[in-house]
């Protein structure tokens, strides 16, 4: 496991660059694991594993964010919401 402290957080999801580059500069990947649709590391690394031949699981802790206005997640979730669930080779709940 590795972690990387964020640059800054936005809605309640921090941002980090590092883990960005991590993810990027790694080729030894088996399966990546996105700990929530939630979270902007999750969209990293569902782009990361669209672009290679690398598996990713994908933990459902809940649909809905609780520090996003409802509207705002209505809409996450009929566009990178669903893209995310999408590029998952499995979803646990």
């Amino acid at each position: 496991m590795v972690r990387y402290d964020p640059a800054f957080s936005a809605l309640g999801n921090n941002i980090s660059p590092g883990l960005a580059r991590y993810l990027f500069s790694a080729e030894d990947f088996d399966v990546v694991h996105g700990h929530s649709h939630l979270y902007f590391s999750t969209n990293l690394a569902a782009f990361r594993c669209r672009l290679g031949d690398v598996s990713l699981a994908l933990t459902n802790h809940g649909l809905y964010s609780q520090s996003a206005p409802e509207w705002v997640f209505d809409l996450y979730l009929r566009s990178v919401g669903r893209w995310k669930f999408e590029q998952a080779d499995v979803v646990a709940c």
